[in-house]
Formats: C-alpha cells, structure tokens, sequence
C-alpha cells in the first residue's frame, strides 16, 4: 500500500457529492491524544466518502461503510483559505465532493516554521494531501488535519485515488473484517528482540514504523512523534533520537524528504 494504511482497512470510490461546514474549537494536540489510542489504520478515502461518514459508538471514530476509520487521508484541491491566529481553515475540493479542513497552529511548535512553509504553498488552486481525524459538529463533518502538506508531484493525486480502489477491492475479499488493534510496538517486545543493539524505545519505534509505515512514503517524523510519545509515554526528544540511530544503523531511510522515513524491514 501507499501512505501507511493496512491492508485490511477499507475505503471506496464515489463520484457525487458536496458540502462543506464549520468546525469547532478544540485544541490540536487533544485531537492527537485521541487518534494515540486504540486503532490505528489510516484509510484513503474521497471526500465525498468522509462526507458520509457516521460517529462509531465509542464517540471518538466513524464508520463508512459499515467499518470503523480511525484516521483519514484525502487529496484534494484548494478551493479557498481563512486564517486565523490559532487555526487555518481550508475547504477542499476532489471533484466528488468538498469538505472543510482545520488545521490547528500550536505557536510553541518547534515545526512552526515547517508548518509557515507549507502554509506559503497551499493556496487556493493548489493541491494537498492531508491526514487527519474525522470530526462531526451540527450532522456535518470536517476533518481536523494533524499532518497536511502541499502535493509536490500530481501523480500522487492519481495514485491516492488507485489505493480508494484497491482497498476497497481488498475489503470486499476479507467480509470478516476487523479494525487494527493498537500497533504491536505499544507491547512489550525486548524479548522478541533479534537486534541486541537496540534500546527498547529504538526497538518500538522501529515496530512502529513497521506496523504502520508500509505505503511507498513511510511515515512523517511529526506524525511518528505525535502518536508515539503517548503510546511509548517519552518525548519527543527521545523519539528524533530513536529515530537518528536507526537511520544511522541502516533500519530507516529517508522517502518523499527528510521528514519521511521507512523502514526497511517493510520493503
């Protein structure tokens, strides 16, 4: 797969659609804290599947199509851009639909000027790809972005929209469909440690970049310290170190940037 969501995750293609709404306040990092527990496959989706999206019963997920999403990603184009102090709201566009985006601006980030960059990019009439957690406020859905970037290559429009299909293809042949437990590294995994050169946390970041880092551009680093910090409870620090050794130990390389990383046992 591409983009780092499992094979038994599950998703579809559509081609009419629309809407987009208002979303409400709530901070980034709480949005983070959420998406760290429980399940953990991230699922391409079209807009207009998000759209159709309903709250799963544990209040915090949505179903489509019947199966529990913990985490979406969409690709789509910039149709206008609100700025604010805390916040910039996007509404986007990928022909089946639009959906408004939120992506929260935390001023004591050490990626801030990361974020600035990218926010220069992503202007109206500009594609994006963005990760984040579905969201529901008055019946209507949005997403809450955690991780959004400009789309530097078009091909990957094209390629999004083929991984809707082929998961969808591969729900379709596993009717007993499960959602992904919370990824192995969370466990206790020394003893199953075939690399005595490891730490533990080098260990369970590497797991993690296994579990969930499979598609072409593995894992951004952000990502991986957003969600790794409360599964493993060690800071950020700790996880950019982890992540230097196994790079320089050859267990990582570098992807789309410097920021995307994949490990690789997964090739």
């Amino acid at each position: 797969g591409y983009g780092g969501y499992s094979d038994e995750a599950m998703g579809g293609m559509a081609d009419t659609g629309g809407g987009f709404m208002s979303q409400p306040s709530a901070s980034q990092e709480g949005e983070r804290r959420k998406v760290a527990r429980g399940t953990q496959a991230l699922v391409p989706v079209t807009i207009r599947m998000a759209l159709g999206a309903a709250p799963a019963e544990d209040g915090e997920n949505f179903m489509i199509e019947g199966r529990e999403v913990p985490q979406v990603r969409v690709v789509g184009n910039v149709l206008r851009v609100d700025q604010k102090e805390t916040k910039s709201i996007y509404c986007l566009e990928d022909s089946t639909g639009a959906i408004e985006v939120t992506q929260w601006v935390n001023s004591g980030d050490e990626e801030l000027q990361t974020l600035s960059d990218r926010k220069l990019k992503m202007q109206p009439k500009t594609y994006v790809t963005v990760v984040g957690h579905l969201k529901q406020f008055d019946g209507k859905v949005t997403i809450s972005a955690y991780d959004m970037r400009p789309v530097e290559d078009h091909n990957e429009l094209t390629h999004h929209f083929l991984e809707v299909i082929y998961v969808h293809a591969k729900k379709d042949q596993q009717p007993s469909w499960q959602p992904n437990p919370a990824p192995a590294a969370i466990m206790d995994v020394d003893a199953a440690n075939d690399d005595g050169n490891l730490t533990s946390i080098q260990r369970k970041v590497l797991d993690y970049y296994n579990q969930n880092g499979t598609g072409d551009e593995g894992l951004n680093i952000n990502f991986v310290i957003s969600n790794c910090c409360p599964l493993f409870n060690c800071s950020a620090a700790d996880v950019k170190a982890a992540v230097d050794v196994l790079i320089s130990e050859g267990h990582l390389y570098s992807t789309l940037d410097d920021d995307h990383h994949k490990s690789t046992d997964s090739d």
